[in-house]
């Protein structure tokens, strides 16, 4: 469908603009609708979210061994 010189026909550049239109009328409802977050807070969620898991399991040793210590002060108390 292009032209004979090459380029792009006019019913081409047509589609693309329809195209184009629909796919920002789209996104313009989207948030309208409140489907869209903000990239940055969705960036900075995660990332906390992240940090918290990661803290969680570098402590998991801690946590466990105090357990421990417990049920041994726990037993020899009985």
């Amino acid at each position: 469908m292009s032209s004979p010189t090459g380029g792009t026909s006019l019913l081409q550049a047509c589609s693309v603009n329809e195209v184009v239109k629909a796919q920002t009328n789209k996104v313009r409802l989207a948030r309208l609708k409140g489907e869209l977050v903000d990239r940055s807070q969705a960036i900075e969620h995660v990332f906390t979210l992240a940090r918290a898991e990661r803290d969680a399991w570098l402590n998991w040793l801690a946590r466990v061994a105090d357990r421990g210590d417990c049920q041994a002060q726990l037993q020899a108390a009985d």
